[in-house]
């Protein structure tokens, strides 16, 4: 996760309030963000690689069902 230092920061700091939210981590993938369903069907994929962690953040925040 090194090489994505904005990722870290959310997965460290925000990632926590999201109780939808589960990370995996698969070496050598980019990561992307799994929108699923309430069956676990997988809605959209989406590449963060780029994302700073208050756009992952905003993008959740939008996203999830509280």
């Amino acid at each position: 996760m090194g090489h994505y230092p904005a990722l870290k920061e959310f997965i460290d700091q925000k990632a926590g309030k999201y109780k939808n939210l589960r990370v995996t981590y698969t070496q050598g993938a980019p990561p992307n963000l799994l929108m699923q369903d309430a069956t676990g069907a997988t809605m959209e994929e989406v590449s963060i690689h780029q994302w700073k962690a208050e756009h992952i953040d905003e993008f959740l925040t939008e996203r999830l069902e509280a």
